[in-house]
């Protein structure tokens, strides 16, 4: 039995040292592109990531300086959202059944530009969804009817 548990052991040693080298020497900064994409394509805007750091222990991604673009029918000289520093903390055991469960999303000194137009649609409306039809989601006119609103939100700090 003694025999037995030292096999365990020595296995679960093992188990941990492979899985602390893989975190030290994994660059998911290679997949930035695809990642990018992905959320592009969710989101129906452009994304920019900065540099991506992951951690195994706790499970957590970071991204430095995340922005998603403003929807293109309100504004394109600044994004609708940014920040300094986006961190998202997955709980383990639903990723040994290949399941993504978020603990935890923070972001840290994050900037969002609301805006709404003078048909009453907000620049966050489409989110998720492009706006195909144009008419749905018209820029804000010269003439001041648009209403804007910057929320500028700081945690940790």
């Amino acid at each position: 039995m003694r025999r037995f548990g030292i096999i365990v052991g020595a296995f679960v040693v093992v188990l941990v040292a492979a899985t602390l080298i893989f975190a030290a020497t994994f660059d998911v900064n290679k997949y930035r592109g695809t990642i990018q994409a992905e959320l592009e394509k969710q989101l129906g805007r452009p994304v920019t990531l900065g540099d991506m750091h992951l951690s195994v222990f706790p499970p957590r991604f970071r991204v430095e300086n995340p922005a998603i673009a403003d929807d293109p029918h309100f504004r394109a000289d600044a994004p609708f959202i940014k920040a300094q520093e986006l961190g998202i903390s997955v709980k383990l055991l639903p990723l040994l059944h290949k399941q993504i469960e978020l603990s935890s999303l923070n972001l840290e000194r994050p900037s969002v530009n609301l805006i709404k137009n003078s048909t009453g649609v907000w620049n966050f409306a489409s989110l998720g969804h492009p706006s195909t039809n144009p008419e749905t989601a018209t820029a804000p006119s010269s003439s001041g009817t648009s209403a804007r609103c910057s929320i500028c939100l700081s945690t940790n700090g």
